[in-house]
């Protein structure tokens, strides 16, 4: 008997010690001084990124606006694990804070961010993310079900076509474009480009590079132009603006560390997200524009829509695909995006 309430007491003593070793509210010593918490902040992109230096604005803000209760740790370039185990983490409350990409097994919706044509420029993306809308609304709700704390998005940048060839009927919806393109291989990104008139193939994006160089395939999309030409410059020279998905990834807190934080603490901590999803915004903006303008400085032909054919297309997709996406998304829901376009 003796020796079982030993071990029982032993189990207590170990579930309080895992218990307050994760983000907590500040704890009060003996001495009467308020310990700091710590949380743990994972970042899946590189470091130096828009994205590593956003955590680390972050961090500055909000140790100094709680005059130090509340530390952060960056671990930027996915150190933590990668995106899946990330949100699995976030959900336990293993991981505090993350900047990371959302799987859609738990619920299609969750992926809204990458819906085809869910902006056409940065005029509507500012409308579609900002933190009274719809999506972002939906989106704390849904995050909520699964015991996260939606926090915001995190823009990268517009994805155009990247090519060697020339596209034909670049400006018209549902025409043949005469090239064969690479696309992620999930319906959200496949859809439209068919739609469009392109044909696709969905290699590994590891593959693309050297797809390129072989002529597999005639052009690619799913990155920003910083990417495309960072990276791809040399196998490739024409870019086409037509903006038809933003990269972004969310913002979330594991709502086992969010709700043990104070009131104040938690307005803090929202209100520098808030800055920074739309300081993303800015950011993507300008780097979008950079690197159209290095393309073209270094003499790779750049094609670039007017307002109105953007509208065309735009509106030719939200019809057309978005239609096939009704399964997963529902109606209500996509209807609820339209709205909050218009």
């Amino acid at each position: 008997m003796k020796r079982f309430r030993f071990i029982m007491l032993l189990l207590v003593v170990v579930l309080l010690v895992g218990c307050g070793s994760n983000g907590s509210v500040p704890q009060t010593g003996n001495d009467g001084v308020t310990e700091p918490v710590t949380l743990r902040y994972s970042v899946q992109q590189p470091v130096n990124s828009p994205a590593h230096e956003s955590a680390l604005r972050v961090k500055e803000m909000v140790e100094e606006q709680t005059d130090g209760e509340i530390m952060i740790d960056v671990y930027p370039a996915a150190q933590l694990g990668d995106w899946l185990q990330v949100y699995d983490e976030l959900m336990m409350g293993s991981i505090d804070i993350a900047n990371t990409s959302v799987p859609d097994t738990y619920n299609p919706q969750m992926a809204a961010g990458f819906l085809p044509y869910l902006a056409y420029d940065y005029e509507e993306l500012r409308k579609v993310f900002a933190p009274d809308s719809f999506l972002v609304s939906t989106m704390d709700d849904i995050q909520a079900e699964h015991n996260v704390k939606f926090l915001g998005y995190f823009c990268d940048g517009f994805c155009g076509v990247a090519s060697n060839k020339d596209v034909t009927n670049a400006n018209v919806s549902n025409t043949d474009k005469g090239i064969l393109m690479r696309v992620p291989g999930v319906d959200a990104w496949k859809f439209p480009f068919d739609r469009l008139g392109f044909r696709t193939s969905t290699i590994p994006y590891a593959d693309v590079y050297a797809s390129m160089q072989t002529g597999v395939v005639d052009g690619f999309t799913g990155t920003p132009p910083y990417i495309v030409y960072e990276g791809y410059r040399d196998v490739v020279d024409q870019y086409y603006v037509y903006n038809v998905v933003h990269e972004s990834t969310q913002l979330l807190m594991s709502s086992q560390s969010w709700d043990k934080l104070t009131e104040e603490q938690q307005e803090i901590l929202q209100s520098a997200f808030d800055e920074e999803s739309a300081k993303s915004i800015d950011v993507s903006e300008k780097n979008d524009q950079e690197y159209i303008d290095k393309m073209k400085e270094a003499g790779m032909k750049v094609v670039e829509f007017t307002d109105q054919e953007m509208q065309a297309l735009a509106e030719d997709v939200r019809t057309n695909v978005w239609a096939q996406l009704e399964d997963e998304y529902t109606p209500e829901f996509l209807n609820g995006l339209r709205q909050s376009i218009e």
